[in-house]
């Protein structure tokens, strides 16, 4: 008999606004021209 356990779903999975997120940080991706400021990417690039 195989069952199937559904546990309830964590805080951080609930409360953190992932959809509000992603559109942010395309939108901040997107911007590089300008500013030289503007054109620094967070992420290493290896």
């Amino acid at each position: 008999m195989t069952q199937s356990v559904i546990s309830p779903k964590k805080l951080i999975e609930v409360a953190l606004p992932l959809d509000a997120i992603n559109v942010a940080a395309a939108r901040e991706k997107s911007i590089r021209h300008g500013h030289p400021s503007t054109l620094h990417l967070w992420w290493a690039r290896r």
